[in-house]
């Protein structure tokens, strides 16, 4: 009904319509007493005017005790009982702060008791209609009509376990009777009926009574944000523009605890720069944890805040056995200091704009993105080659690392019982690591000084903005292929050139060697040495390898020699022109 209250006139009206029975009902049954009281009240007016006094009803007296009987118990008093036990239905906690009474207000009972009292005060002024804004925040909205937040009065916000709410309060114009209004508003802080004084203020989970001229100042999702900033331009260090998605997972709302870093030297050293980042895992079914590997992921300015704050540990020895991170609980931790910082410590874009604290983080994103984009060339994002150890992935990860220091960070330094070095791979008994206690960062970032804590971020495939240069790109990868390949055609062809000049060779020889016979043979005469010629000519060209290396006409030379010689005889090279 708060909420909604300009849509529900006709239901008002019809609720108003019970007390006004009752009083027509008491005005019937009690007119001669009322009109009895109505009568002294006149007549006290009338002699004050300088009028001659009325005799007064012999019955006055027990008329005006009736009257004030049935206005101070049967209606004051009813009133104030009912009022207790609605207001006592409330389940939310009343995030409040009183100046009287602050140490009775650690006892339970007695809180409660103003809880109710409080919550049946203001539920007075709602109904005489003197209370101001009811708003309900939800998930990080606000969810009222548009008149509820102009409302001036004193009134409530109901806030939510995933919100917080940040009020501001404005200055009262100059009045002469502002003087008596400070002097009700005293009485009622003094009361509990009112919060004092205090412009900014944060309030998280449960029910929140503004003073009269408290408006919203800014309401706060304290819930783990996750931010995409899309078609963010860079430029390579060779001058080619790319794009890519910069994506962050951030929160206001959660403890560092949970994932503070574990800090310690390695190699046995004790300078700042022989400081490293632990991960432990722990051994599953023991006590007993892994030293994993050491990771080099702290920036110059917080390794020598760390390095200080080791310097003083090793003096005052204030280790403790080590124990495992704090679980993260299902639901948001309300930290009003971070909530304040996050919605006043705003900054502004380019075109001078104040920036909501949800933007913040991919800006920063997206600028440490163009920064390491600039630092490669366009072949480092898309060939492992040409640069070892600079990959996309990589990339990433020094993107993930970026943003993590920049936000709120925790650590604790942890040391051997003994102050024996850690080393990698090697596990460890419980008991045998101390820690420090839980310490933050305090050196000034732009995203830590507003109270986020960055969990994650990264960034999608990088494409070139031009198709040409994609294409570009794809036929100076294909170039080394294509000449490789064009050498090991060109390597093959010489091969067979090769062993085919050295097969040419071997049949010229044998041939070589047959005409070498058949002339040494004297007995022959020269008829017959020319068939023994002709012979070993029609053996060498029946050999299918010899013949593609053969002219053209050759075959009809050796046939026509053939029947010149031989007449009536089908020789070889005939019988292969017939077939």
């Amino acid at each position: 009904m708060l909420l909604r209250e300009t849509e529900h006139r006709r239901f008002r009206w019809r609720l108003w319509m019970l007390p006004a029975g009752f009083l027509l009902l008491f005005t019937v049954f009690f007119a001669r007493q009322i009109y009895a009281v109505l009568f002294l009240i006149f007549n006290i007016f009338y002699t004050a005017l300088g009028g001659k006094p009325f005799p007064l009803p012999p019955d006055l007296i027990q008329s005006t005790l009736i009257i004030l009987f049935n206005c101070l118990g049967g209606f004051f008093l009813v009133a104030i009982i009912w009022l207790g036990l609605v207001s006592a239905q409330a389940l939310l906690p009343i995030t409040s702060s009183y100046e009287f009474w602050d140490d009775l207000r650690q006892f339970e009972p007695f809180r409660r008791v103003q809880e109710v009292y409080r919550t049946a005060f203001h539920l007075f002024l709602h109904i005489i209609r003197r209370h101001g804004m009811a708003v309900f925040v939800r998930d990080g909205q606000i969810i009222a009509a548009a008149e509820e937040l102009d409302r001036e009065g004193a009134g409530v916000v109901v806030v939510d376990y995933n919100s917080a709410v940040v009020l501001e309060e404005g200055v009262p114009p100059p009045s002469l009777i502002r003087v008596f209004w400070r002097i009700i508003e005293i009485i009622l802080i003094m009361l509990g009926l009112r919060d004092r004084y205090e412009s900014p203020r944060v309030r998280g989970a449960g029910i929140t009574f503004t003073r009269p001229r408290e408006r919203i100042r800014a309401v706060v999702d304290l819930r783990p944000q996750f931010r995409v900033r899309k078609s963010v331009s860079a430029y390579t260090r060779d001058g080619i523009e790319l794009t890519a998605n910069v994506w962050v997972l951030f929160a206001v709302g959660q403890r560092p605890e949970y994932t503070a870093l574990h800090i310690a030297y390695v190699d046995g050293g004790r300078r700042a720069e022989d400081l490293r980042v632990v991960t432990l895992e722990p051994v599953a079914g023991t006590n007993r944890l892994r030293v994993s590997g050491f990771a080099d992921t702290l920036d110059d300015a917080d390794r020598r805040e760390v390095h200080r704050y080791a310097r003083a540990m090793t003096r005052l020895q204030d280790y403790r056995p080590y124990t495992p991170l704090p679980e993260r609980p299902p639901y948001p931790d309300f930290i009003w200091s971070r909530v304040f910082e996050a919605v006043f410590a705003q900054a502004r874009s380019g075109n001078q704009q104040l920036l909501p604290w949800t933007e913040l983080p991919t800006l920063v994103a997206s600028e440490f993105f163009r920064q390491i984009v600039s630092q490669h060339n366009f072949d480092e994002f898309f060939q492992h080659d040409l640069a070892p150890g600079r990959n996309r992935q990589r990339l990433r990860q020094e993107l993930a690392t970026f943003m993590r220091n920049n936000g709120v960070l925790c650590y604790r330094l942890l040391i051997h019982r003994e102050n024996q070095p850690l080393q990698a791979g090697r596990e460890y008994e419980e008991a045998e690591l101390l820690v420090s206690p839980f310490q933050m960062m305090n050196t000034p970032k732009v995203l830590r000084e507003r109270g986020i804590l960055v969990s994650a971020s990264g960034f999608s495939e990088i494409s070139p903005v031009s198709p040409l240069i994609e294409q570009q790109h794809l036929e100076t990868w294909a170039a080394p292929w294509r000449r490789e390949e064009d050498i090991e055609i060109g390597e093959g062809e010489l091969d067979a050139l090769r062993l085919q000049g050295q097969w040419t060779a071997a049949m010229q020889e044998d041939l070589f060697n047959a005409l070498v016979e058949t002339y040494q043979d004297t007995h022959l005469s020269q008829e017959a040495l020319a068939i023994r010629v002709l012979q070993a000519l029609e053996k060498a060209a029946a050999d299918p390898q010899t013949r593609v290396l053969l002219p053209e006409n050759a075959l009809n030379i050796m046939r026509d020699l053939h029947n010149w010689l031989l007449p009536g005889e089908s020789g070889m090279t005939g019988r292969r022109r017939e077939g």
